[in-house]
């Protein structure tokens, strides 16, 4: 199968999959806050990311550390299989003590505490179901995920949605988050053993203390870089409440909703691109441009949304009142994701070029950096405060991504037609266009219609085009 086949089916896949994903935790969390309103709502969203910043040391790094090994050496695939799975289930126990001791301590709700505990068994199962999507995506079988991710999320929805529309009890909501999630990862394991039947795990961790070092760099930074943009979520519980946390995540799952266009693009593309540098192919550089200038596009596009239309999108979405005081939060929400988007590209390339302990390094420090500014300024200044150094934290790190592959694009800058989409941007702003069409709808039907008809024909060339819509045998 050619380069371009290749790449647009294991995008769609996994574009099926993060989209099952997606739909089934944003409308989850969409119907709670509208259900039960926002201190309810901050309880349970507020338990969710706990056990999902857990997940990060459960993980660890392993989902990419496996893809991109599997990627480079296809033939190697019994071996490493044999070497990792092994310390990632040591790491998943770990990371379910450290859960539960953390639980215990932590100066929050009992309510919370019990929902955390639900969540606990929710995030062993998760993360050896992303042990399994990790070898999936490292074979370039992203259908294996598509499938599983999306019969469990739309069981999901389903069961969870008719739970929260009778206002059962939220335990009784997160214990079926957690059964559904075991059923998924019952059927990812049958479908693993019928493409890698008799293996024997290595659990010797003496000698397999050479690949920590590996294991050690992908997994820090998985930990840091969630968690310099996850953090303020607890600390906001733990701060500020129940009722402060519940409308910072109002916004926050918009954002992550709004993040799901480059998870969606960087990790379909992951498994190629490492593949094709590692073989010394240039196809990669062209790849990765594409992939700039659709991240820079979109980013630029969603940013402008969320900054120009806050109240309508809260509204329209939670219809209570009471997340309507997120507005401003929404407003430079819209800045946060456009910087994410912009340098996202820039990050992914260090993973490709088997610079991670670079990536990792500036994850650890943005990390400490929001810690330490929302623990003195939250208190004082409230929740607002915390999206500010969201905002700074982000691009503090992007920069240090850029600088760090600068050489190899730097050269993509050079080119004016970057201007272009922004001027489009001032022009959607101005009191011109908005009393040229009074209907917000109405604006935004045609801002992204606009928008994206002008920048696909400007701002691609003609072989990008290509590479986007065309499925040819080569990458000319």
């Amino acid at each position: 199968m050619s380069e371009i086949s290749l790449l647009k089916r294991n995008s769609l896949y996994y574009f099926i999959s993060s989209l099952a994903r997606l739909v089934a935790n944003s409308l989850i969390f969409i119907i709670i806050a509208r259900i039960f309103g926002a201190e309810e709502f901050g309880l349970f969203s507020t338990a969710h990311t706990l056990s999902t910043l857990f997940l990060l040391l459960a993980d660890f790094g392993f989902d990419i550390l496996i893809t991109t090994e599997i990627a480079r050496y296809r033939n190697d695939i019994r071996k490493i299989v044999s070497k990792y799975f092994p310390i990632k289930f040591v790491f998943t126990l770990a990371a379910a003590i450290l859960l539960a001791i953390t639980n215990l301590l932590l100066p929050i709700p009992e309510s919370s505490k019990t929902l955390v505990f639900i969540f606990l068994f929710n995030m062993v199962f998760t993360s050896l179901l992303n042990l399994l999507f990790a070898f999936f995506r490292g074979i370039e079988k992203f259908k294996y995920e598509a499938i599983v991710s999306s019969i469990s999320n739309f069981g999901l929805l389903t069961v969870i949605g008719g739970l929260a529309y009778f206002q059962q009890d939220l335990v009784i909501l997160a214990v079926s988050m957690v059964a559904i999630r075991l059923f998924s990862l019952i059927v990812a394991y049958t479908i693993f053993k019928k493409n890698l039947d008799k293996i024997v795990l290595n659990f010797n961790f003496v000698r397999l203390r050479v690949e920590f070092k590996k294991v050690m760099i992908f997994g820090f930074h998985l930990l840091f870089g969630t968690l310099f943009f996850q953090i303020d979520s607890i600390l906001i519980l733990a701060i500020r409440g129940e009722f402060d946390a519940g409308l910072y995540q109002a916004v926050f799952k918009l954002m992550m909703i709004s993040l799901i266009i480059p998870d969606v693009l960087v990790g379909a593309l992951m498994p190629t691109l490492t593949r094709l540098y590692s073989n010394g192919d240039q196809k990669w550089m062209a790849i990765n441009k594409v992939l700039f200038k659709c991240l820079y596009l979109t980013g630029l596009l969603v940013g402008f949304l969320f900054f120009s239309y806050p109240e309508f999108i809260l509204d329209n979405i939670y219809k209570k009142t009471e997340f309507l005081d997120s507005v401003f939060i929404l407003k430079l929400a819209g800045i946060v994701v456009f910087i994410r988007y912009f340098f996202e590209s820039f990050a992914a390339s260090l993973t490709v070029c088997d610079k991670q302990s670079r990536r990792t390094i500036t994850v650890i420090v943005a990390s400490f950096l929001s810690i330490s500014l929302n623990i003195i300024f939250l208190p004082i200044y409230g929740i607002t405060v915390s999206i500010v150094i969201s905002i700074m934290v982000n691009f503090i790190a992007g920069v240090f991504y850029l600088t760090f592959v600068s050489k190899s694009f730097l050269l993509w800058f050079v080119d004016l037609k970057y201007v272009f989409p922004l001027l489009l941007i001032v022009f959607f702003s101005t009191p011109f266009f908005n009393e040229l069409i009074n209907s917000e709808i109405t604006r935004i039907i045609v801002s992204v219609f606009i928008f994206v008809t002008l920048t696909l024909f400007i701002n691609f060339s003609g072989k990008e085009r290509q590479l986007l819509f065309a499925i040819k045998d080569n990458i000319a």
